[in-house]
């Protein structure tokens, strides 16, 4: 199992918003398109949020993100995730135990 999570900060004044965009539009494109889950947390009370997505292993992963992030309707996705996101950062972890 791989995990790809993501950290960042979304505004307060945009976060209902941005989380009603990520069920609507990131969520069920991403879920239908090689990635096992797609889940986005928040620190509680806090504008921090942590996005995990799940693949099955690397090659996957290392296949079916580039491939997704040149198709124009998930690059207008993810511009849009970007653009509600302060300072976002990105690792994949490999599950170890």
């Amino acid at each position: 199992m791989v995990n790809v999570i993501f950290s960042f900060e979304v505004a307060k004044e945009n976060q209902e918003n941005f989380l009603s965009f990520v069920m609507s539009g990131t969520k069920p494109w991403w879920e239908s398109h090689g990635c096992l889950g797609y889940n986005v947390w928040q620190a509680v009370g806090e504008n921090a949020f942590i996005k995990i997505m799940e693949f099955t292993d690397m090659a996957t992963m290392q296949e079916v993100m580039p491939a997704n992030e040149k198709d124009p309707e998930c690059r207008a996705l993810i511009e849009k995730f970007e653009s509600y996101t302060i300072n976002i950062s990105r690792k994949p972890y490999i599950k170890m135990t």
